[in-house]
């Protein structure tokens, strides 16, 4: 009899746990599944907000953007094992998410991915950078928002949702051949006595004008205007200064610049850099020496290394030829 009762009561646990596991499962396949379970069936991804949509193609072993040009690959790396590895965190209450969707500070992003012949998920992305909700996610077909997360990294993961172009884009401050430069013109705000203008005269010849007495300095080492030319081959920035708010950036951009370099190219096309100092403290007097700002065109800021800069950071006076 009590052998009996053993069985029985053995028999209603396994049961139970069967039942438990059971239910788990099925409020788990209930739950919105927003991962790609391998990213390398991922061929086209489009990333779409109210004002701005990019588009992601996989060509080979590269990566298209917009269908013009290679897409920056760390970028990419990025965002798809983004994709294949999001999972939930916790759900958002309605009357919370009802309060984020208002807010006009919360950018959404329709996120589509595809494979080689269908879509393979579609959901919105609520990028909510100051706020306590993390990040939410909406799936298109079930409409409960959830907080996702990529488990073991504590990391904003909206910021790889991006719908601006220029993100994608290889981070490529100067990128000329030495035949495509015309001129270059620098302006140094620090020592306005050193600034320069050095242009090509014809097929090897160059001429030095100094910026501050606006005539032309006598005495040009032909081999460094060629050196210094070849310095803007390729130089790369770090990153774009995404954590500015707009009041900071456009106060950074109202100050002087430390540098101005302008590169004409042998189409006459003209390629402005404004570089502005990165200050240790706020309101404090000491530059950082690493790192500065530096703004393309009138794109928006980016941040660069010395390091990458200083070849093309001369002064007038290393042109002149050595006595």
């Amino acid at each position: 009899m009590i052998k009996n009762r053993q069985i029985l009561v053995l028999l209603i646990i396994i049961t139970s746990a069967m039942v438990i596991i059971w239910y788990l499962r099925l409020a788990r396949n209930n739950l919105p599944d927003l991962s790609i379970d391998n990213h390398s069936r991922i061929r086209r991804i489009v990333l779409k907000s109210d004002s701005r949509s990019v588009e992601l193609k996989r060509s080979g072993k590269k990566w298209i953007l917009n269908g013009i040009i290679d897409a920056r690959h760390e970028a990419v790396v990025a965002l798809l094992k983004t994709l294949e590895k999001i999972d939930i965190k916790s759900p958002v209450p309605a009357q919370s998410f009802e309060k984020l969707k208002s807010d006009p500070d919360v950018e959404k992003v329709m996120v589509s991915v595809y494979g080689s012949w269908f879509r393979l998920k579609k959901y919105y992305v609520y990028k909510v950078s100051a706020n306590t909700f993390g990040n939410v996610m909406v799936d298109k077909g079930k409409g409960k928002p959830y907080i996702y997360h990529i488990p073991g990294y504590s990391g904003n993961i909206g910021l790889f949702y991006i719908t601006r172009e220029a993100y994608w884009m290889p981070h490529v401050l100067f990128q000329y051949t030495l035949k495509n430069i015309l001129s270059v013109e620098l302006s140094n705000s620090r020592q306005p006595g050193k600034s320069f203008i050095i242009s090509k005269t014809g097929k090897d010849g160059y001429i030095l004008e100094s910026m501050l007495k606006h005539d032309t300095v006598p005495d040009l080492d032909p081999e460094k205007a060629i050196r210094y030319f070849s310095y803007f081959h390729l130089i790369f920035f770090e990153k774009y200064a995404d954590g500015l708010s707009v009041v900071e950036s456009d106060s950074i951009l109202s100050g002087i610049p430390e540098y101005v370099i302008k590169v004409t190219d042998s189409e006459k096309k003209q390629k402005t850099v404004r570089t502005f100092p990165i200050y240790l403290e706020d309101n404090g007097p000491d530059i950082n020496p690493d790192i500065t700002f530096a703004q393309i065109d009138d794109d928006e800021l980016v941040i660069v290394k010395y390091f990458a800069l200083d070849p093309v950071l001369k002064e007038l006076d290393y042109f002149i030829k050595s006595q």
